[in-house]
């Protein structure tokens, strides 16, 4: 044996461990947005994506490289819908802090969009829920 498959033997149950309790992050986080996609849900939404994703990087070659690839492919999607949403809760913030009153007409259609990106988002995420997605995942990433 290597002293490299040695340190990959050694690193394997470390980012095995890291990926799951990652993916056990991302599926409350996921259940907790598709309840409340309020701003502090999408965003804590987002980071457990980047997290998990950051992570399936990191440990390449101890995760299926076909499963790895839809979980990512997936992934994207779901941030890309909390994105929009994340989007509007920043503008909506920024006009907040220069001064735009509730009631104004930017305000208003910021507010509008948003309520439409977390109503796709949620949508997303209930279809994800139902179909059993970060299940499939834990075993497509051998979990």
């Amino acid at each position: 044996m290597t002293a490299d498959s040695r340190s990959a033997e050694k690193i394997r149950p470390y980012a095995r461990r890291q990926g799951a309790a990652r993916l056990d992050r991302l599926a409350y986080e996921i259940g907790r947005s598709r309840k409340s996609a309020d701003a502090e849900a999408v965003h804590d939404l987002r980071v457990s994506i980047r997290r998990l994703m950051s992570c399936l990087k990191a440990f390449p070659e101890f995760f299926s490289s076909s499963g790895k690839k839809k979980v990512r492919r997936r992934l994207r999607e779901i941030m890309a819908l909390a994105g929009e949403v994340r989007d509007r809760d920043i503008a909506i913030e920024l006009g907040h802090q220069a001064g735009l009153y509730e009631e104004s007409e930017l305000l208003a259609k910021l507010a509008g969009e948003r309520t439409e990106a977390a109503r796709r988002l949620r949508l997303v995420l209930k279809h994800s829920v139902k179909r059993g997605m970060t299940e499939k995942w834990r075993g497509r990433l051998g979990l």
